[in-house]
This record gives structure tokens, C-alpha cells and sequence, in this order.
């Protein structure tokens, strides 16, 4: 991976250290920019090609909310933010600011936030290298859509190109717009991008006979197959669909409003004037605070996303999305347990030299799940020595994993594990004793302290099981990397699925329990 000076010498000079600009200060020379960090901050309600029903109400306001927590929250200065806002937000302004306002004037280790309120599009793929044969795009003010093809647009190559020369940077990206886990409020059809769910993220446009349903309907849209169109259900967010790679861990960020296929939402219950986007409005309220489901005063990339499905699930649960909206986050993993309310986060808890990390910031209670009960029998306070049972009902059948959280930092996997039933499903309403003597073990209470026990319930088919398949036979050991290892359950549980016809989250519910071992 090259950075932006040696792979662009254009580059060398644009940027200078502190001692080198007060020479040539004292030297009467020309001034060069001194690199620090950068936003650039994107919001377009009134684009110049569009009709009216295309024309959005929140996207502006969008844009001054990220503003204001950029500043609030992440410490930058006004004058190291770039507004492009409605007409000043064309595709040649885009470009120049990526160029020399994103890349040029950034430097190794600074930070980079990037954000995005608009539509966006699918055009189709000709430099062969996405699966599903479409490029995504930015809408700039000055797109335009034709019979022939597009104008205008900034596509998601070019994007990439831009992150690639960050890859030295910290970099946050983020997209409130139409299936922009896929990066990009999409074209798609009249019939879909109106109706009982309030405004859409997406240019509306009409087409003869386009009936059947909204995946019907943006399949014949995008000119597609059926199984073009699968491929584009299934694809992951910009970052990871693209393989950008990137220097150290948490140095790329992205955040988008909706899965691919997904359509973001305007939050009709406000005032047209006051207008946001669903998933702006929860980012912002969840870094503020509301997402610290715990109430330890960090505020997760897990609870943020956590907090802000649930807000979007609420409201299409009242405005009847036709498609769904479920934010994602990249890369998940160990990154899902970094506070989001300072930037650059720093090391995550439970990390050499850190405090001993709550398994909770990283996978917390969804509030959207399914009831899952937990009790310790035979209570809360148990003698040292003395062995155990967990009592688990699930509301809904699922796949069953349980882990034991010590407040020293000390995580284990007690089920599935070498204490492990034949069956590790777990049926509705069917109260499970475990273990029972056809385990062949036992639970016990072997060194004094306080901690958790976790009960998850995946009722969707995901990999949690085979975590420690290679290492079941060692019984139940301390977790070496538990903030990875943790990582690796959460980012299965936040997956989107994409098993059913319509684009997800994975159904799934939590339950703790709290414990102290006394002598």
C-alpha cells in the first residue's frame, strides 16, 4: 500500500511541518497549508436534474448535524471542516475537495471524516471488478440520469481511489443514502420510493408495468436478472466489497444507512423544515449518549449500530418500509468494542495495558431482540467450590452459546465447549437446566471474584458454534484475545441476513446475569 506522497509527488509540499512554515514565514516565502485534519461534509436536498418528488427535505440538515458533532464531540475546528451544501455541492466540487481538501492536505496519522446525505445510484460495471456488475454512485447536485447513460456521477472507483491514497490516515466514512451498504437514496421506482412510509432517500421515476413487489421492482429498475440481483442483496458494505485495505486497526471506518437493496428513510414524524435522516438522527442522539446501553459512559461502535437498527426498525415498524433499513458498520471485528464518542479511539478495553473490557460494549442487549431468560441456580452468591446451573428460556428456538465474563477481565466459552450437551439448540418456551448429567460435567465455582454469565440465542443460522471447535478438547479455558474473540460473536450477531427475500438484521436475543463468589 503506497501513500498519497510517494504515489502522488504532486503532493510533496503542499503540507509542511511547523518549523519549515515559520522559515518561510520569516523568509517573506509563499505559505503552504499545514496538514491537519480534514472533513468534508456533504448534504444535497435540491438536486438541478430532478423533479419535484425527488427533491428531499433532510439531507441539509443532515450535513449541519455531522458538522456540529464533528466539532462537539471528535474536537474539530471550523476551520478544518468543508461544508458542501445543495449548489455547491456539484461533481466537480466533490472531486476537488477529495483531492486536495481530503487527500492533499491531510498527513500520515491525521483524521478524515467523510460524510455523505443524498441520493445515489447503480450504474453498470465497466472495469470488471464487482461481483455484481454494478458501480455505485454519489448523486451530485449536477447529475443527471439519461437515456444513454449518466452524468455527473461520482462513482464508487473513485472513492476507492481516494481511500487507498488514506490508507496512512484515520478514516471515517459515512452514507445516509439508499442501499448504501453498498455506498450510495437510490433511483428506483415510483411505486417503491412512495406510499405509506413517508419520504425515501431516492429520486422517483416511473416505469411501465412494474409490479410485484419492491425487489421486483428495483430488480427491473437496475436492468437485472433475478440472479444479478441476488448477488447485489448479498453484497457486503463499500469497504469490504471493494477490498480496501488499510495500515493498522480502526484506521478505517464506514458507516452506512441501509443494507444493499435497502432504502433510507426521511423521518416523516418531523416538521418538513426539521427533517433528518433516520440513521443520521440515531448516529448523532447514539454518540451522544442514548446508545450507551450499559450506562458506563462509553458509547460502542456495537451499541451505536445496535441503537441505531432498533431506531430504524421502530420506524419502519410505523411507516411501513417496504424494503427495510438496516445500518451496517465496517470493519466489525474487535472494532465493535471501541468507544465511538472520541476519534481516533484508542486502544480497546480487555487490550494490553487497558481495563478489563465489558463484554456488554461489545455485544450488547439488542432492544429489538426476542426475550431471553437467565438465572443462576442456586443464586447470585455462590461459595467458593460449590457447582452451579444456569436456567435458560428462549422466547424463539435458536442456536445457543454461553459465556462467563469475569470483572478481572477473564472470558470463557462454557457453552459449546467440552461440558456440551448433544444438542445445542434450544427450543421455544422449553426451559433448559444445564448441565444435567448427560453432560458428563459440571459448573463450578472455582475462584473467588465477581462477573456475568451471557446467554445468546441466534435463531438465525449463524457461525457462533464453531468458534472454539479446534480447542473443545481443552476444556474450558481463558479466552486469549477476548475483545477479538468477543468481536468475532458480535460481528456474526450484526450481520445483516440475507437469507429471506428481504434484507435484515439476524434475529437474535441476550440475556446476563450477574454474579460474586465468596470463600
Amino acid at each position: 500500500m503506497q501513500n498519497s506522497s510517494s504515489k502522488h509527488p504532486r503532493h510533496i509540499g503542499r503540507c509542511v511541518s511547523g518549523l519549515v512554515l515559520a522559515a518561510a514565514l520569516l523568509l517573506g516565502g509563499a505559505t503552504a497549508g499545514r496538514c491537519e485534519d480534514r472533513a468534508l461534509i456533504i448534504g444535497i436536498n435540491k438536486y438541478a436534474y430532478l423533479g419535484e418528488k425527488s427533491q428531499l427535505s433532510g439531507a441539509v440538515n443532515d450535513a449541519r448535524v455531522m458538522a456540529s458533532l464533528a466539532k462537539t464531540k471528535w474536537g474539530f475546528k471550523p476551520q478544518q471542516i468543508k461544508m458542501l451544501l445543495d449548489a455547491d455541492a456539484t461533481a466537480q466540487a466533490i472531486r476537488s475537495a477529495l483531492r486536495d481538501w481530503i487527500v492533499a492536505d491531510t498527513s500520515p496519522g491525521d483524521r478524515a471524516l467523510i460524510y455523505f446525505s443524498g441520493h445515489g445510484y447503480f450504474v453498470e460495471d465497466t472495469s470488471g471488478d464487482e461481483a455484481d456488475g454494478r458501480d455505485e454512485v454519489i448523486v451530485p447536485h449536477d447529475g443527471k440520469l439519461l437515456a444513454s447513460g449518466y452524468e455527473n456521477f461520482v462513482i464508487d472507483d473513485e472513492i476507492e481511489r481516494v481511500l487507498r491514497e488514506m490508507a496512512d490516515r484515520q478514516v471515517m466514512l459515512l452514507s445516509d443514502s439508499c442501499h448504501s451498504g453498498t455506498i450510495e437514496r437510490s433511483l428506483v421506482s415510483e411505486d417503491e420510493a412512495t406510499g405509506s412510509e413517508g419520504m425515501v432517500r431516492s429520486p422517483t421515476w416511473t416505469t411501465e408495468g412494474m409490479r410485484g413487489g419492491p425487489d421486483k421492482d428495483l430488480a427491473v429498475a437496475l436492468k437485472t436478472s433475478e440472479q444479478a440481483y441476488k448477488k447485489l442483496r448479498q453484497a457486503n458494505s463499500f469497504i469490504e466489497a471493494r477490498d480496501v485495505t488499510v495500515t493498522g486497526r480502526g484506521s478505517l471506518l464506514v458507516w452506512t444507512a441501509a443494507a444493499a437493496t435497502q432504502l433510507a428513510q426521511e423521518d416523516a414524524s418531523l416538521a418538513p423544515g426539521a427533517r433528518q435522516g433516520v440513521f443520521t438522527r440515531a448516529f448523532v442522539d447514539g454518540i451522544g449518549g442514548a446508545a450507551d446501553s450499559n450506562g458506563d459512559g462509553k458509547v460502542t461502535a456495537s451499541e451505536v449500530l445496535t441503537y441505531a437498527r432498533a431506531k430504524a426498525e421502530n420506524y419502519c415498524a410505523s411507516f411501513a418500509c417496504k424494503t427495510g433499513m438496516t445500518p451496517t458498520f465496517e470493519p466489525g471485528g474487535s472494532e465493535l468494542g471501541r468507544d465511538m464518542s472520541v476519534w481516533p479511539v484508542g486502544a480497546a478495553a480487555g487490550d494490553a495495558g487497558q481495563a478489563p473490557l465489558d463484554p456488554t460494549d461489545v455485544i450488547p442487549v439488542p432492544p429489538e431482540g426476542f426475550s431471553v431468560k437467565l438465572a443462576i441456580e442456586p443464586g447470585s452468591t455462590v461459595r467458593l467450590g460449590q457447582s452451579i446451573k444456569l436456567r435458560i428460556e428462549s422466547s424463539r428456538p435458536g442456536t445457543l452459546i454461553v459465556l462467563d465474563a469475569r470483572d478481572d477481565g477473564k472470558v470463557f466459552q462454557l457453552f459449546p465447549s467440552v461440558c456440551t450437551h448433544k444438542e445445542r439448540a434450544i427450543r421455544a418456551n422449553a426451559p433448559l437446566l444445564m448441565p444435567d448429567p448427560s453432560y458428563g460435567c459440571v459448573f463450578k465455582a472455582d475462584e473467588a471474584g465477581q462477573g456475568k454469565i451471557i446467554a445468546i440465542v441466534a435463531e438465525d443460522k449463524v457461525p457462533l458454534d464453531t468458534l472454539l471447535e479446534g480447542t473443545r478438547a481443552k476444556g474450558i479455558d481463558v479466552i486469549g484475545r477476548p475483545s477479538e474473540y468477543l468481536g468475532s460473536i458480535a460481528e456474526a450477531l450484526l450481520a445483516v441476513w440475507t437469507g429471506d427475500p428481504r434484507n435484515r438484521p439476524v434475529k437474535w436475543g441476550l440475556a446476563t446475569a450477574s454474579y460474586e463468589i465468596v470463600k
